[in-house]
């Protein structure tokens, strides 16, 4: 995401230079907002 939106049941402030991922867990199913440092890829 790269626009100030709701996501996740919350306030996202992305912008172009903070961008943000909307991710899904395949354990849960939940949605959940990160930032591109706090992901790893697997």
């Amino acid at each position: 995401m790269t626009d100030r939106t709701e996501a996740a049941g919350r306030a996202v402030d992305a912008s172009p230079d903070d961008p943000r991922y909307l991710v899904r867990s395949e354990k849960s199913g939940r949605t959940a907002v990160h930032k591109p440092s706090a992901l790893e890829k697997k």
